[in-house]
């Protein structure tokens, strides 16, 4: 995991692995996760999983990634993260098992294009 935080800049991580954000005791005092390490490389978010999952969650990450595209195509107000979130879980059919394994770390965040891209596309 050393070789993430060395990364510079990252954007936001979908981790979709069984305990993919579970900390782990790295040391007395401090957790590891691939969550922490991302964050401290400047990723803005990271959404992982607690714990194991089962297939159901390709579901979550199919309707999580397609909110994501939509978001970045309209150009309406984007949704944060959290929210877009809690509508993937809709998708799983175990909700309550799968679709709760799914947590997110960070700061709250909306997924859109930068600037930069959006202007050039309106030329």
């Amino acid at each position: 995991m050393g070789e993430v935080e060395n990364m510079g800049k990252c954007s936001a991580a979908f981790l979709m692995g069984c305990r993919s954000g579970l900390p782990y005791r790295g040391s007395r005092y401090v957790p590891k996760s691939a969550p922490i390490c991302f964050l401290l490389s400047g990723s803005p978010v990271i959404v992982a999983n607690l714990w194991d999952v089962t297939i159901d969650i390709a579901e979550f990450g199919k309707a999580m990634l397609e909110s994501c595209w939509r978001e970045r195509s309209d150009d309406v107000k984007p949704e944060r993260i959290g929210s877009l979130m809690a509508d993937a879980r809709n998708a799983c059919t175990l909700q309550f098992l799968t679709g709760a394994a799914v947590v997110c770390y960070g700061v709250p965040t909306a997924i859109r294009t930068k600037r930069r891209k959006r202007l050039e596309a309106n030329v």
